[in-house]
């Protein structure tokens, strides 16, 4: 019997969303005794500059940084449909998923 690998892939802005949820995904798997590993990717940053001003003055601006915080969930084996529904319900508003087979 051929073990599936499927990975989930978490994308957020908010550190302390993405670790709550990461605990969550740990805790259901290990009840559910399904192996798993996780993968911490580099954060990306974007600096975006606002005028203050709509008018002509152009050196008064606004400086912004996004950080986004990525994460790679692996899971090691044939996936149920109902964990996975359970995953995707329980998600938070601020965390993005996407899931690769």
């Amino acid at each position: 019997m051929k073990k599936n690998i499927y990975r989930i892939n978490l994308r957020s802005t908010s550190k302390k969303a993405i670790t709550l949820y990461l605990k969550f995904l740990v805790i259901l798997h290990k009840k559910l005794k399904i192996k798993y590993s996780i993968i911490h990717l580099p954060t990306t940053n974007k600096d975006v500059a606002l005028l203050k001003s709509p008018h002509v003055n152009k050196k008064a601006k606004e400086h912004f940084e996004m950080r986004t915080y990525r994460t790679l969930f692996i899971v090691k084996s044939s996936p149920k449909i109902s964990i996975l529904k359970y995953t995707f319900i329980n998600k938070p508003k601020s965390v993005l998923l996407k899931l690769r087979f």
